[in-house]
């Protein structure tokens, strides 16, 4: 026997339940938490659900958020695509046993069914990349419309190359040392969580991205941050790198029982040329080890090995490989959709970008 279980974010009793439910889970992580999700979904504008899918072996949470589907056209604008909320989470094993082939197919068949039920088209699913989601369907057969797609590396510092006598993360670089060094005649760092310093990193996040020709969805309203620290409490942390009493470079951490994430940073000149961003990444690692974490994930590139990873590889911690699952619940309509987006009458199966009808 299979269900799924749908919890409401905004019950006040599901919430504390889906809270609840992160805590017994043998790896909790703050991309799962519902004070996590409800920051994503002002930032990406739809409607969250918890869903807690159980198997004959397993129990599984995916956060999904709902986003409705645009009129392509055809004077129909019924239905929704569903994605897991910005940053590393994606299906959260509940129990404790090991996922097996057949417990992992009967997730996505219930998946899929309930995306069905609730007329959601589509899926797209992050795999957490410390959690090694994505073996769990390696051996999975007959998926019809379910894919895994490989992204990237990703870089983890573990707790253990802390050198305490020197503060700092051993195994980097020597270039990189040589920038911390650097980082540490010229800055003084202060860490916070508190909410009146949204507007302050924000200023230097967004100027960040701007001057990196970042996409849109790079961008986050105030609310989106003043939430995070608001629902998560010491789980966030702000460290702000100065330079003569000004901000030089800036980063949110995001810290839970196991691990610790580097989550948004930006620098202005002056940071990169004092090596901001080396110096804060280093710190957090100290602070993460006393906090009782195991390993700081710094994340991935970009695209691939690029520059972005690069930087992060070069801190000389351990690599984790990203993917992410996609799964077209309803072919009929997917086809229907993307043929509409790319105005032609025959159905266009494969795209780079998912769902392809909003490529």
């Amino acid at each position: 026997m299979a269900s799924v279980e749908v919890l409401d974010l905004d019950s006040t009793a599901d919430r504390q339940r889906w809270e609840d439910l992160v805590e017994e889970a043998p790896t909790p992580d703050i991309y799962y938490r519902p004070g996590y999700v409800d920051a994503c979904r002002v930032a990406e504008n739809g409607h969250v659900v918890g869903l807690l899918v159980r198997t004959h072996a397993n129990s599984f949470l995916i956060p999904l958020l709902l986003k409705k589907i645009p009129d392509l056209g055809d004077g129909d604008d019924s239905g929704y695509d569903g994605i897991t909320p910005y940053g590393y989470g994606g299906i959260l094993l509940i129990s404790n046993n090991p996922v097996a082939a057949d417990s992992a197919a009967l997730l996505v068949s219930e998946l899929r069914n309930w995306c069905l039920a609730s007329q959601v088209v589509s899926c797209l699913i992050r795999l957490h990349p410390l959690l090694n989601e994505a073996a769990w369907f390696g051996g999975s057969k007959n998926m019809d419309r379910f894919g895994l797609h490989y992204h990237g590396p990703t870089v983890g510092i573990s707790m253990s190359q802390w050198d305490e006598a020197n503060l700092r993360i051993s195994g980097m670089r020597a270039d990189r040392k040589s920038n911390l060094n650097r980082a540490r005649k010229f800055l003084d760092v202060v860490w916070t969580n508190d909410i009146i310093e949204v507007e302050s990193f924000r200023a230097v996040y967004d100027d960040t991205m701007r001057r990196l020709g970042a996409e849109q969805r790079y961008f986050f309203p105030a609310e989106y941050y003043r939430r995070l620290v608001a629902n998560l409490g010491d789980k966030v942390l702000f460290g702000f790198a100065r330079y003569e009493g000004k901000i030089a470079g800036a980063a949110i951490f995001l810290l839970d029982e196991l691990y610790a994430h580097y989550h948004l940073s930006g620098t202005t000149d002056v940071g990169r040329s004092y090596k901001a961003a080396t110096l804060l990444i280093n710190d957090a690692v100290g602070i993460g080890r006393r906090r009782g974490c195991k390993l700081l994930h710094l994340g991935g590139g970009t695209e691939g090995e690029d520059e972005l990873f690069m930087f992060k590889a070069s801190f000389g911690g351990s690599r984790f490989s990203y993917s992410f699952a996609t799964l077209v619940a309803d072919v009929r309509r997917y086809e229907q959709l993307t043929a509409l987006r790319f105005n032609t009458t025959s159905p266009v199966l494969e795209r780079e970008f998912f769902p392809a009808y909003r490529a």
